[in-house]
C-alpha cells in the first residue's frame, strides 16, 4: 500500500502543474512535449493497463484482444449496413479507446502481446496475423496515433522488446503510406523508434532483442540523428551500449563508401526500400541516391521524402556551393 509521501510524489510528477501543464491538459492535446511535461505524460501512459471493462466498446475490444476475425467481421458488417464501407472504415480508423486513446490496431497488438506473454512465445499467434490482415485489407491504416503520439509500428518495435515479432512489424511497415516517414515517425516526446530502442534494459535477453530491432530499423531507413523534444539523438544515446554503437558505425561506413542516401542510408547494398515511397530504383530494383541537395550540391538522397526529412539537421551545415565561373 502506498504511503502518503509516495502518493504526493506521484501527484507532483504526473498531475500537479509544477514544471508544466497538468496531466488533464496534456491528455487533451497533440502537441510535441519535452522536459517535465514529457515525463508526466510518459509516466501516466505507461502506468495504465488495457481493460475491456474500462472501454467505450468493450465487446469490440474483446474481439480485438482475442484476435477473433469472425467477431470483427460481424461487427464491421453491422457498421457497413448503416454507414457504407467507406464510412465504416473511417469510423474504425478514427476509433480510440481507453484513457490512452488507443487506435484499433494497437488494441489488437496488445491482445497479441498478452497471448504471447501467457504462452511464453516469441512469435505472434497466427490468429492475430489473420485479424491484422483483415483490418489492413479493409483499408484501415496502421498509422493512427495514441495519446502519446505512438503508431502501432513504433510500439511493435520498442514497446515490449521481449515480445517483438519482426514479421508483424514488417507487415505494419508494408501497409504504411510512406515507409521512410513511418520508420522515422516522431511521437509526442519527439522520439523516433530509434530513440525508444535506447531505453534502459530491464530483463535478461532484452539487449539482444533490441539489437535485432535496431538492425531492422537501420535496414529500413531509420535515421539516428533526429533530435527528440529535449534535443537528444539516438546516436548520442547509443554511446552507452557498444552493440548499438557498432551497428550505427557500420551503417555510417556503408553510407559513406557506397554513396547511399544521406538520410536513410539506402543505396547500393546499404539498405532495403520500396518504389512506392518515392525512391529512385536502379534497373535491378535496388535503391540509389540520385537526388542532390540544390544548395550545397554535395548531399545525396534517394527520394524527395528523405531530403525533406533531413533538412532540419542538414540546414545547419548546408553551405551554398560556389557559383560556377564562366571561362
Amino acid at each position: 500500500m502506498l504511503d502518503e509521501q509516495r502518493l504526493k510524489e506521484l501527484h507532483d510528477s504526473y498531475i500537479a502543474a509544477g514544471g508544466g501543464r497538468p496531466l488533464e491538459e496534456l491528455l487533451a492535446g497533440k502537441d510535441k512535449l519535452k522536459g517535465a511535461e514529457a515525463q508526466r505524460l510518459r509516466g501516466a501512459f505507461s502506468s495504465y493497463g488495457l481493460h475491456p471493462a474500462d472501454c467505450k466498446q468493450p465487446l469490440l475490444v474483446v474481439e480485438l484482444m482475442t484476435g477473433r476475425v469472425q467477431g470483427l467481421r460481424s461487427q464491421f458488417e453491422v457498421l457497413e449496413k448503416e454507414h457504407g464501407k467507406e464510412g465504416a472504415v473511417r469510423l474504425w480508423y478514427d476509433y480510440r479507446d481507453s484513457p490512452n486513446k488507443l487506435p484499433i490496431i494497437d488494441i489488437l497488438q496488445i491482445g497479441a502481446w498478452t497471448d504471447m506473454s501467457r504462452s511464453n512465445s516469441s512469435s505472434v499467434p497466427p490468429k492475430y496475423f489473420e485479424a491484422l490482415r483483415y483490418l489492413l485489407d479493409l483499408g484501415i491504416s496502421p498509422e493512427g496515433t495514441d495519446v502519446a503520439g505512438y503508431t502501432a509500428l513504433q510500439h511493435s518495435l520498442t514497446g515490449t522488446p521481449l515480445l517483438c515479432d519482426l514479421k508483424w512489424s514488417q507487415m505494419l511497415l508494408d501497409a504504411s503510406a510512406d515507409p521512410i516517414a513511418a520508420i522515422n515517425h516522431r511521437n509526442r516526446y519527439g522520439g523516433t523508434s530509434a530513440h525508444e530502442i535506447m531505453q534502459s534494459f530491464r530483463r535478461p535477453g532484452e539487449q539482444e532483442l533490441r539489437v535485432k530491432c535496431l538492425t531492422f530499423l537501420l535496414e529500413h531507413g531509420a535515421n539516428v540523428d533526429i533530435p527528440d523534444g529535449d534535443g537528444s539523438t539516438a546516436r548520442r544515446s547509443a554511446i552507452h551500449t557498444a552493440a548499438f554503437s557498432n551497428l550505427i558505425a557500420a551503417a555510417d561506413i556503408k553510407q559513406s563508401t557506397e554513396n547511399a542516401c544521406a538520410f536513410c542510408r539506402r543505396g547500393g547494398v546499404a539498405g532495403k526500400g520500396k518504389e512506392k515511397d518515392g525512391a529512385v530504383p536502379k534497373e535491378d530494383g535496388e535503391i540509389r541516391a540520385s537526388l542532390r541537395c540544390g544548395r550545397c550540391k554535395s548531399r545525396m538522397y534517394c527520394s524527395a521524402v528523405c531530403q525533406k526529412l533531413d533538412w532540419a539537421a542538414h540546414k545547419k551545415g548546408c553551405v551554398p556551393a560556389p557559383a560556377a565561373t564562366s571561362s
